[in-house]
């Protein structure tokens, strides 16, 4: 299932899988990868189920298009969706196999992403310890490291870091050379009890075999620590929580330019997108609640600088 496609000058590649309801944010992330990347030495891909257009008005844009033929594969598998997720969720096992004879190393990012940093070219050529994958721990591990997560609980594999795969770098021909998809699907074919799906079948199947980067690269803004996020100044910003930064609820937690160039790329791209910020009282969030949310950042004030101190720099690789 090779691609045909004759190899490019770059050996790297930042992808997205998505569907066309998740298009114009994977657009917004790829335009912000492209304006934003110092010395760019990488493709950017947009990989889909289904064939996908660029929109005339974002034709300038640098961005390669990828259909992978995969839908009745993954149907045909019946992996576990719990119902509300898209099977586009599956498609970044595939990634390796699809760009086995293109890339050397591929960095998938969920379209519910920014890419602010300058540094991404420099993560494609991080020692990953011979490790196929690398990944940044989950959130829920941030202030306690050793917090329990279900799919690990569940099978009795305790104090293990549990890394969130909605920013993967890919070593692709060591991904490979150790069969990890076919793993991967040998294992869900056997145990179906998967709580966060292809997440936690990267990290069951691949549990020796993953390397840890540093919350800059894959800083998962919730919508409870926003002065940590607005501080943090990271290269990869990942809206894990709701409300999203591109909808008028959002407004009271994330900062007004964000939602201003948000609603600004979807009026010129996406008009059918189009929305208004909330302004005036409705913009802030009650008082109470700011002193939930300050009060909330003094708490876990030590786990944050635990943090930081475990990953003194972004160049850092557990």
């Amino acid at each position: 299932m090779h691609s045909q496609t004759p190899l490019p000058e770059n050996k790297f590649a930042l992808v997205y899988c998505v569907d066309k309801t998740m298009l114009p944010m994977a657009l917004f992330s790829a335009q912000d990868a492209l304006n934003n990347s110092r010395n760019r030495a990488f493709d950017i891909v947009i990989c889909s189920l289904d064939p996908l257009e660029l929109p005339e008005s974002l034709s300038p844009l640098d961005i390669r298009f990828e259909h992978l033929p995969l839908r009745d594969t993954i149907e045909g598998l019946d992996l576990p969706l719990g119902g509300w997720l898209p099977v586009t969720t599956y498609m970044r096992l595939w990634l390796c196999q699809h760009f086995a004879d293109r890339y050397e190393r591929l960095l998938y990012l969920d379209a519910d992403t920014t890419v602010p940093g300058k540094k991404i070219s420099s993560l494609f050529h991080f020692d990953l310890h011979e490790n196929p994958v690398a990944g940044t721990r989950d959130v829920l591990q941030w202030r306690r490291p050793d917090r329990g997560i279900h799919d690990f609980d569940v099978r009795n594999m305790h104090g293990h870091a549990y890394l969130n795969a909605g920013v993967t770098l890919f070593d692709v021909p060591r991904f490979n050379h150790l069969k990890c998809l076919e793993r991967m699907l040998a294992f869900v074919a056997q145990d179906r009890n998967i709580l966060h799906h292809d997440q936690s079948l990267l990290n069951l199947v691949l549990l020796e075999e993953r390397a840890e980067l540093g919350p800059d690269w894959n800083w998962q803004w919730t919508r409870d620590f926003p002065y940590f996020s607005e501080k943090a100044q990271p290269q990869i910003i990942h809206f894990c929580g709701y409300p999203k930064p591109w909808v008028p609820e959002g407004t009271p937690y994330y900062p007004a330019e964000l939602q201003t160039r948000y609603a600004a790329f979807f009026a010129t791209h996406f008009p059918h997108l189009a929305f208004t910020p909330l302004a005036g009282r409705k913009a802030r969030l009650p008082l109470w609640k700011r002193a939930l949310v300050v009060l909330d950042h003094l708490r876990h004030l030590p786990a944050y600088r635990r943090l930081r101190r475990r990953f003194p720099d972004e160049t850092v690789v557990h």
